[in-house]
């Protein structure tokens, strides 16, 4: 178990190609995982619970879809819903359907700037593979308020477009491929 700076929520982003990273990330992580992981995922504009059931298939934590005035609990990963903005305050989650930014809703933007105004230095921002923008904007709150933030090697993403506008929007804390990020994560096991 890491001893230095253990972050108080976990949020990922990412976009095509993102869902085969959460979930090989996922499947490795403990039932006893401490910390909340909360994933923006972008995704068609429909009801798909599919997605909670196709994560938990290769994961020990409990996935569930994210509700609204639910609190953030440990051992658990929450799936931001199709179609909703997810925002995070004060440990606790509100979804809401306000305009699309940069053409999607839910926007990892949106929950990036939100945990980075509840958390501050006490989160961990992680964008993953995709093909537009959003989440560099999103990390610069983070770095602005002295969260760890993480990228996908874009030499290591289906879609690198997203983790490179981030890393040259320098938003970038470290750069790691999936199974360094895996590993990084893992060390915060109980």
């Amino acid at each position: 178990m890491r001893t230095d700076h253990r972050p108080e929520i976990i949020i990922i982003g990412g976009s095509a190609g993102g869902l085969a990273v959460v979930s090989a990330i996922l499947s490795k992580l403990s039932a006893n995982f401490p910390i909340p992981i909360v994933i923006v995922l972008h995704r068609p504009d429909v009801d798909d619970s599919k997605l909670v059931d196709v994560l938990q298939r290769h994961c020990k934590l409990a996935v569930r879809e994210a509700k609204h005035e639910e609190t953030l609990a440990p051992r658990c990963a929450y799936i931001a819903p199709a179609d909703h903005h997810l925002i995070i305050s004060e440990g606790v989650m509100r979804l809401n359907k306000e305009r699309k930014v940069r053409y999607t809703r839910p926007s990892i933007d949106v929950t990036f700037e939100s945990v980075a105004n509840s958390f501050g230095s006490k989160a961990l921002g992680v964008l993953l593979t995709g093909g537009n923008r959003d989440g560099a904007d999103g990390l610069l709150f983070l770095k602005k308020g002295g969260s760890q933030r993480i990228i996908q090697d874009p030499k290591t993403a289906e879609a690198p477009l997203m983790p490179s506008w981030a890393i040259k929007a320098g938003a970038a804390g470290s750069t790691m491929s999936p199974e360094e990020l895996t590993a990084y994560l893992k060390s915060y096991e109980i």
